[in-house]
């Protein structure tokens, strides 16, 4: 009988465990977001991750844009890893929420002292954009005013502006820092103020079967991922803000893991909506209504003891320097 019953036990179990699908993903390559070769961008990390948690499997194929998104669109692949979104597109593709924003950043000669901090100010200067790249509306509208030159990838726009054919590229901006942090790049310099914020999505075909489970699976899980700082460690950054009971309130989230936090001085914060970074963004904001967290605990600032930060005195946000202020005991 205990052989019969283990036997009836293991035939129950076989389907369970074979359930598992795999989400079989498209990109273009888009360094840091994603990357080709063996390692893996941000943006493939923390969707294949988010995937993993809600029990799917995850597989990304690189190839030209173009390609992947008509082949998401009619049901070829799952969906896109990373993506803009654009009302056409999602006529055949189910958006994730936001799960990181692309900051937009004229990149130009570090020998020119230009103050750009609007669209507007463009104006009379040869701009270079990416080919395909979905700029959004406000952006396409006001380009149309200037003198553009489309390329392919953002180190070809900064290529244009190192030959003196454009004055300034329109890329987005840890894409353009990526390549910056290259010495071959060195004479160029990034704006210090975006001029438009795209929020990055993971997108599923409507075509799948599964496509709204998916997407809602993803959705849960991204949200564990950032409240106990996976985002934070994907990401390489101390501090992420966002806002994860949705009610107007920004939480601040630390990577925790045992990371020790220097006195005072708690390193820099990722906004991770285009929201998030209007919260902090505004004038005077000190963080005096937001939550911080640090290993998964809410605290009025960063922790007892073990951290050496006071639980009596909350941490503040200092927007000059963009950087999170604890005091010590």
């Amino acid at each position: 009988m205990k052989v019969l019953f283990c036997s009836i036990l293991l035939m129950v179990a076989t389907p369970l465990l074979a359930e598992r699908e795999t989400v079989n993903l498209g990109n273009e390559p888009w360094p840091p977001y994603v990357l080709a070769g063996d390692d893996k961008g941000t943006a493939e990390l923390i969707v294949c991750e988010a995937l993993d948690r809600a029990g799917w499997d995850c597989d990304i194929k690189l190839d030209e844009w173009e390609k992947t998104l008509q082949q998401a669109s009619a049901g070829e692949l799952d969906g896109i890893a990373a993506i803009w979104h654009t009302p056409q597109r999602a006529e055949s593709l189910l958006y994730s929420r936001s799960y990181l924003t692309n900051r937009l950043v004229p990149v130009y000669s570090s020998g020119l002292e230009l103050n750009i901090k609007e669209v507007e100010n463009l104006t009379g200067l040869r701009v270079v954009t990416e080919v395909d790249v979905a700029y959004g509306e406000k952006i396409m509208t006001a380009l149309e005013k200037l003198r553009v030159e489309q390329v392919k990838g953002v180190e070809n726009a900064l290529r244009a502006v190192q030959s003196e054919k454009a004055d300034v590229a329109l890329v987005d901006e840890l894409s353009a820092r990526d390549l910056l942090d290259k010495p071959e790049f060195k004479d160029l310099q990034t704006g210090q103020t975006a001029l438009a914020y795209r929020e990055l999505y993971f997108a599923v075909s409507r075509k799948h079967p599964r496509g709204t489970e998916i997407i809602a699976s993803f959705n849960e899980s991204y949200q564990s991922m950032l409240k106990d700082g996976s985002v934070n460690r994907i990401l390489d950054i101390d501090w992420v803000v966002t806002d994860l009971k949705f009610d107007g309130v920004p939480d601040f989230i630390h990577r925790g893991g045992g990371t020790a936090l220097d006195a005072g001085d708690s390193g820099t914060v990722y906004p991770v909506g285009q929201k998030d970074y209007q919260m902090i963004s505004q004038p005077g904001f000190t963080g005096s209504n937001a939550n911080f967290q640090v290993n998964g605990a809410g605290h009025g600032s960063t922790g007892g003891s073990k951290t050496g930060f006071t639980l009596k005195e909350k941490c503040y946000y200092d927007n000059r320097t963009a950087r999170i202020i604890c005091p010590t005991k």
